[in-house]
């Protein structure tokens, strides 16, 4: 039969071919993420026997996709057909719709490798500089069933690269058991060169696969010296110049080899396995420093660059302000004082004098007091009269017009404060 299972890495696939024979029943597990528990899975004469226990109950149940039979209450179900003839690698999917299939190998078929495969399928793996952690490099045997065991049956890796071989996990979401078809080329080359080694991988159903390839390491990239933007640095005040290396191989050893760093700095490498080094401290002394630092990586090689950094001063402490003068006393207060009318009764058409005095000599530009009448038309007064500058009076006109009976009319002075006098405007 016709069946199609997604493998953790797209390749060629194992060609194997399938013998059917008698062998007794063996217990397979599930992976941790699927939720059919197989409990016997195995071919004899042509005939399936499948049995197990479902994640869920009156669920179809599925062999490599084509559902052959449907659990029941208990979520027990029992698979048995005639006339099958097993896929080639004697594995099959089965599922019950939730989560993923299990995958299990049939007992009483035999699976034989006729072309071993392993990716990638090209001779040369690499190049890798010295000095430079390596990005995942992967060799793989896409068709297998995982979980494979690898080993380097001949040759060996470049000085500082291993084979890493994961293992399973049971965590939901990390690969099953059986797509651990994959094995990782790890580490940091040393030295540059070329090395052959062949991996060996036999998957859990004992197919073996073998792969030869060259593995080509390059000399390192030349050293290099990068400082990292500076903050200004300023006497008195914590400071750190960043420096970062590159290229080479760590581990990596700084120094001074020329001139001097601020006083109060040293320099510091805080890991040894790190690309970075810093000045760092509180410089005491202002002024322009000069200063070369060497950078030697662990084969001897070294790169030198020259610095320079200003220390400014520190800021100037801004002194206290004098004490204040004491205020000058605050001037008496000013009100209006007096108002006075003269004469005080006026024949109407004849003028008088009004006088108005304020409680204090007049301020430099003098002191506006405010007048009204309550009637001007009989007796007006200006809108405001001064009090010149240190006086404490002034005098203004009352006009007066005829008048057919007498009348009194009331005037008033404002000045923080209103007083009023009384006008008598007679008739002829």
């Amino acid at each position: 039969m016709s069946r199609s299972r997604t493998v953790l890495r797209t390749g060629t696939r194992l060609l194997v071919a399938a013998v059917v024979v008698a062998a007794p029943v063996l217990l397979v597990t599930s992976p941790a993420s699927a939720t059919a528990v197989v409990s016997k899975a195995q071919v004899s004469g042509g005939s399936l026997l499948i049995e197990g226990q479902a994640g869920v109950w009156n669920a179809p149940i599925t062999v490599d996709g084509v559902v052959m039979t449907t659990s029941d209450a208990a979520g027990r179900f029992k698979i048995s057909r005639s006339g099958y003839t097993p896929p080639a690698d004697c594995t099959v999917d089965v599922s019950d719709g939730l989560l993923r299939p299990t995958t299990v190998h049939l007992n009483g078929c035999t699976a034989t490798v006729a072309t071993p495969a392993m990716l990638p399928d090209t001779p040369e793996i690499g190049p890798f500089p010295v000095g430079v952690d390596l990005p995942t490099s992967v060799v793989s045997v896409p068709g297998a069933i995982g979980p494979v065991s690898w080993r380097i049956s001949a040759g060996a890796l470049p000085a500082g690269l291993s084979l890493r071989v994961p293992t399973p996990t049971g965590v939901l979401r990390d690969p099953a058991p059986q797509q651990l078809t994959y094995a990782e080329i790890v580490g940091t080359p040393t030295t540059a060169g070329t090395s052959t080694v062949t991996f060996r991988a036999t998957d859990a159903n004992g197919l073996t696969a073998t792969g030869t390839y060259t593995v080509r390491v390059t000399p390192a990239v030349p050293l290099s010296i990068t400082p990292q933007p500076w903050p200004t640095a300023v006497a008195g005040q914590f400071t750190n110049l960043w420096i970062d290396g590159a290229g080479g191989l760590r581990p990596y050893r700084w120094s001074v080899v020329g001139g001097a760093l601020p006083p109060g700095m040293t320099l510091v490498q805080d890991a040894v396995s790190g690309p970075s080094v810093r000045v760092g401290g509180t410089p005491t002394t202002p002024g322009t420093y000069d200063w070369a630092l060497q950078l030697t990586d662990a084969q001897g090689a070294t790169v030198t660059r020259a610095f320079t950094a200003t220390v400014a001063p520190a800021p100037q402490a801004t002194p206290a302000p004098d004490p204040s003068p004491a205020p000058a006393p605050a001037p008496a207060f000013m009100s209006i004082a007096g108002l006075t009318l003269g004469p005080a009764g006026v024949v109407g058409g004849s003028p008088s004098t009004g006088t108005v005095t304020v409680s204090t000599p007049a301020p430099a530009g003098g002191t506006a007091v405010f007048l009204s009448s309550s009637s001007p038309g009989v007796a007006s007064v200006p809108a405001t009269v001064t009090v010149p500058e240190g006086a404490t009076s002034a005098s203004f006109p009352v006009s007066t017009t005829a008048v057919s009976a007498t009348t009194v009319v009331t005037i008033d002075a404002t000045y923080a404060g209103t007083l009023s006098a009384r006008l008598s405007v007679t008739a002829h």
